[in-house]
Order: C-alpha cells, then structure tokens, then sequence
C-alpha cells in the first residue's frame, strides 16, 4: 500500500462528510448574544 492509497483508506473510513455543527438550545431570546457579538447582525 502507497502513500495515496493509504490516504484514500483514510479518508473513507473516517472522515466525515460533513462537518460538525454545534447548536445550543435557549430558553428565550433574551438568552441568545446581540447579532453584532455573532457576525451575522446586518
């Protein structure tokens, strides 16, 4: 087995394909950070 073959092993048995996502659950609105502290205020 090469390098890219070993490679290729790898990448199909344990990368993801997709990557993961973090979500925290809020009780209220009041709890979440003003938009502009998130990036995504406009």
């Amino acid at each position: 087995m090469n390098a890219q073959q070993l490679n290729e092993a790898i990448l199909k048995h344990i990368r993801p394909d997709t990557f993961p996502v973090g979500i925290k659950i809020v009780k209220s609105e009041t709890d979440l950070p003003p938009a502009s502290e998130t990036g995504h205020g406009d």
